[in-house]
């Protein structure tokens, strides 16, 4: 008649080893998760800025500005084109 209760056992604090091996398996496999998953998702603090972006022709070139007129229509296209002409002479000097 012994083992009828199917205590598992559990009698006598048998069971206490039983789950203090749960948790020595446990605690360490979660805590290993977690600091895997907050490694990963974090920033690298080492690694180097990106480069500055830096536009081919910037609003504040001469040519940014004539492109910005000549878009607007402030001058003609032959103003445009003789302007841009000695821009791109003047920028070969």
């Amino acid at each position: 008649m012994m083992g009828w209760y199917n205590d598992y056992g559990y009698n006598n604090g048998a069971g206490i080893g039983m789950v203090l091996m749960m948790l020595l398996f446990w605690l360490p496999l979660i805590a290993l998760g977690i600091w895997l998953v907050a490694r990963v998702t974090r920033p690298d603090v080492h690694a180097a800025p990106p480069a500055p972006y830096v536009p081919q022709h910037p609003a504040d070139s001469g040519r940014g500005v004539l492109d910005r007129r000549f878009a607007s229509g402030e001058i003609t296209t032959e103003q445009y084109k003789e302007m841009r002409r000695i821009l791109e002479s003047e920028a070969g000097k």
